[in-house]
């Protein structure tokens, strides 16, 4: 057999398998969220021409819908109903389109945007968002936060006033989990 280059066992047996990674708990504090907003310079009630303040505005509104930063990215206006108050995502991880609603603070950073871009809402891509966030939180000096630790925040402050269930609907969750450790 070992003229032939034939093994006698198989060598992935002896790979062992890689442990899950420990599940996130972080959420961002309000003081991290404001030092983030003032160090982007982003003001709710001023137009967020640069880039850096669509940035702050995108972590906003990621703390209002529980999005990802991919689809907050790819948001067109096109999906984007005001008067159902509604965020049309046409195509998900999962393969299902669905609809996030809005609330009224995610309104106002969408209207916001207006003008800015006629076809994309934030208009950058996933890798501005990330680089000026990351430049952004390490600025601040806030330790061990992610873009998407937002998205947990979002979820904690939904299941405060729907059931977690609407929630994990509303997020593309197909498990429920502990949303409030």
């Amino acid at each position: 057999m070992r003229e032939w280059g034939l093994l006698y066992e198989n060598p992935i047996r002896k790979i062992s398998k890689p442990k899950n990674p420990k599940e996130r708990t972080r959420r961002p504090t309000q003081q991290e969220i404001n030092d983030i907003c003032t160090t982007l310079i982003y003001n709710l009630n001023e137009p967020p021409e640069l880039i850096y303040q669509r940035v702050a505005a995108a972590f906003l509104f990621a703390i209002e819908t529980a999005m990802h930063a991919g689809k907050i990215v790819g948001l067109i206006w096109n999906n984007i109903d005001f008067t159902r108050r509604l965020a049309h995502l046409p195509m998900t991880k999962n393969g299902h389109s669905r609809y996030v609603p809005l609330s009224k603070r995610a309104i106002e950073i969408l209207s916001s945007l207006k003008g800015i871009d006629e076809h994309r809402v934030f208009a950058f891509t996933s890798q501005t968002l990330d680089t000026i966030f990351r430049w952004a939180r390490d600025r601040c000096q806030i330790q061990d936060l992610h873009f998407h630790d937002s998205r947990r925040e979002a979820l904690t402050r939904m299941s405060k006033k729907v059931p977690v269930e609407t929630s994990a609907k509303i997020s593309g969750l197909h498990q429920i989990i502990n949303f409030n450790k």
